[in-house]
């Protein structure tokens, strides 16, 4: 069997494809992958190699036509040369670049074209861009021969909207899962949690608040640092941790005196994009991610494991992942005085965010992303097995 993955950037394949991609190597699978050989922006630890073949391409990440158009090319050439026996394209983004290539692309002999969808675009906008993405996103899932979504909403949505085409979910994992292996609390000791801590200057007596992500406004990244803000003005004893990096594509939803504010505020760590989350996660009492739209969010899934109470939005994605009311909180909408009062509810209540940690805890072997890879592999043994 021979697999040919597709994803726009290469850091997408360190977060997302290594581990499926060590499992088909070592089961003696021949494996492939196209992407952009660029990192996201700033990002620098991880490396630039991933497992098997890599054909690097200058891929996409928005909706251009014009760039999916140029990329097509390339990607018409990699499967001439390789011939796999299936194209897994990842993301939307992804997905287009390949249905492109399967309807113009003039291939004389195709490979199985399928896509996993990390999140529709079209039921998170309004107006005539859902129309436009709409119309788009199921043009180019038609083209695929098989569709699988990441979450119950989005499954949902493409039978509302009269999408004909093959589409399927994930039965035995949890989206993609994460590495619960290494985000396992029990592997760490109050002394670890408390050197951890030490470096990043925080005290025994502060409660500290995590986010995880890129720093875009829909990802409630603003929401965060204004709630902060505010909070670190009432509680004496508070810190935020910040993981994650800008994003070119998106703005981050602070105003530049905003974000000089943020710059400069004391109790604010900033550490980037970092390939250990799990030393932050542990050092970390709750996690604040109020997001609009998400695919099914993996920094939840290892916040979850690690014991860690999430305050995150009634969204798609991120309320299959937190328990409203057991492992977290879900806000109804984007409102930063209901981010404050959730916040100030875990921060004046130790107990609640104890057994809140404790139940997400529990929950930890659901989100294990080996799940998901025995469950693509068997999907790709069905397909090649059908011929």
């Amino acid at each position: 069997m021979k697999v040919l993955m597709l994803i726009p950037s290469i850091t997408n394949y360190f977060m997302f494809l290594e581990e499926l991609t060590l499992k088909l190597i070592e089961e003696g699978h021949e494996v492939g992958l196209v992407s952009s050989p660029r990192h996201f922006n700033q990002v620098d630890c991880y490396g630039d190699k991933p497992a098997g073949d890599y054909f690097p391409l200058d891929l996409p990440q928005g909706m251009s036509p014009a760039n999916h158009w140029k990329a097509m090319k390339g990607l018409k050439k990699v499967i001439e040369d390789y011939q796999p026996d299936i194209l897994h394209a990842h993301t939307g983004a992804g997905m287009f670049t390949a249905s492109l290539t399967r309807q113009f692309g003039g291939l004389k002999q195709k490979p199985f074209f399928m896509a996993t969808h990390h999140g529709l675009l079209s039921p998170a906008t309004r107006g005539w861009w859902r129309w436009v993405l709409g119309n788009a996103e199921r043009w180019a899932m038609g083209k695929q021969k098989a569709n699988y979504v990441l979450n119950v909403s989005d499954l949902k949505w493409l039978r509302k909207t009269g999408f004909r085409g093959q589409i399927g979910s994930y039965k035995q994992s949890r989206g993609i899962g994460c590495r619960i292996d290494l985000f396992d609390s029990s592997k760490y000791t109050h002394e670890d949690r408390t050197v951890l801590r030490e470096k990043l200057g925080v005290k025994p007596e502060d409660i500290t608040l995590i986010f995880v992500g890129r720093h875009v406004w829909f990802k409630g990244y603003d929401l965060v640092i204004k709630a902060y803000m505010k909070l670190a003005e009432e509680y004496e004893h508070l810190k935020l941790i910040l993981l994650g990096q800008p994003y070119r594509v998106h703005p981050s939803g602070l105003s530049e005196t905003e974000t000089t504010a943020m710059q400069a505020h004391p109790g604010i760590i900033k550490m980037g994009w970092v390939n250990n989350v799990q030393d932050y996660l542990i050092a970390a009492d709750a996690m604040l991610f109020p997001s609009e739209r998400e695919g099914m969010p993996v920094n939840l899934m290892e916040a979850q494991s690690m014991g860690l109470p999430v305050i995150t939005r009634d969204t798609r994605g991120c309320n299959e992942i937190v328990e409203a009311g057991v492992s977290g909180l879900l806000l109804k909408e984007r409102s930063l005085d209901e981010l404050l009062a959730a916040t100030r509810q875990l921060i004046e209540n130790p107990g609640l965010l104890s057994a809140m940690g404790e139940a997400a805890r529990k929950k930890r072997k659901q989100f294990d992303r080996m799940l998901w890879v025995k469950e693509q592999i068997a999907i790709y043994r069905e397909i090649t097995s059908a011929g």
